[in-house]
C-alpha cells in the first residue's frame, strides 16, 4: 500500500493538492507544513511505501534537508518555481515546475507509487536510521568546527553548509565531511 504526504510551507495550497489527489483517488496521509512533521509521519507508515509531495520551503526547513534526513522508504516529487530549479540537483527526485499541470501531477505520483515495491523500500546500506545518525553525527561535528573556526552562530553555520550544498551540488552529508577534512573551511 502507498500513502502520500503533502508538505507544503503555506497550508491552504497544501489543502488544495490534498482535495485534488483525493478527488483521484489517491490516499493522502496528511498535509503539513513542516518537515519535521513530514518526517513523523514517514516513520508512523512503517512497512508502507510512501511519497512526500512537497514545495521548495518549508516552514522549518528546505526541500534539499528533508531529501537528506528521509529515510529510503519515502520517495519525493518536488514543486519548484523555474527560479527555484537552479537550487536542486538532488537524484532521483520527480521534479514539477509551478504552476503545476494537474494531469501531470497525478501521472507522476501515480508513476511514482507504481514503481514502488510492496512492503516499501529497504536500503542496501542497513536502516534508514542508522545512516541518519551518522549523517547527523558528521553535519553536526561539521557545525561545530564552523562556529570555532569562523566564529559563526550555529544557525549561521548550518546556513552556510547549505548554501555550499546548493552551490556544488554535494549532499549536506558530504560537504560536512569536506569542512572535517579540511577540502572546505
Amino acid at each position: 500500500m502507498s500513502s502520500v504526504i503533502v508538505a507544503c510551507r503555506d497550508s491552504g495550497t497544501g489543502e488544495k493538492l490534498t482535495r485534488l489527489l483525493a478527488s483521484a483517488g489517491i490516499s493522502v496521509m496528511g498535509t503539513v507544513t513542516r518537515g519535521a512533521d513530514a518526517l513523523h509521519l514517514v516513520s508512523r507508515a512503517y512497512g508502507e511505501n510512501v511519497v512526500l509531495l512537497c514545495t521548495y520551503s518549508l516552514s522549518d526547513m528546505n526541500a534539499v534537508t528533508l531529501y537528506e534526513i528521509k529515510p529510503d522508504t519515502a520517495d519525493m516529487i518536488l514543486l519548484l518555481t523555474s527560479r527555484q530549479l537552479s537550487l536542486w540537483d538532488c537524484p532521483g527526485v520527480s521534479v514539477l515546475l509551478l504552476p503545476v499541470n494537474r494531469r501531470e501531477l497525478l501521472d507522476t505520483l501515480r508513476s511514482r507509487i507504481a514503481r514502488m515495491p510492496e512492503g516499501g523500500r529497504r536500503s542496501a546500506r542497513g536502516s534508514a536510521g542508522e545512516r541518519n545518525a551518522e549523517q547527523q553525527d558528521r553535519i553536526a561535528r561539521a557545525k561545530a568546527l564552523l562556529m570555532e573556526r569562523r566564529f559563526m552562530t550555529e544557525p549561521e553555520a548550518y546556513r552556510f553548509m547549505q548554501k555550499t550544498s546548493m552551490e556544488t551540488g554535494d549532499s549536506l552529508a558530504a560537504v560536512a565531511e569536506k569542512i572535517l577534512n579540511g577540502v572546505l573551511s
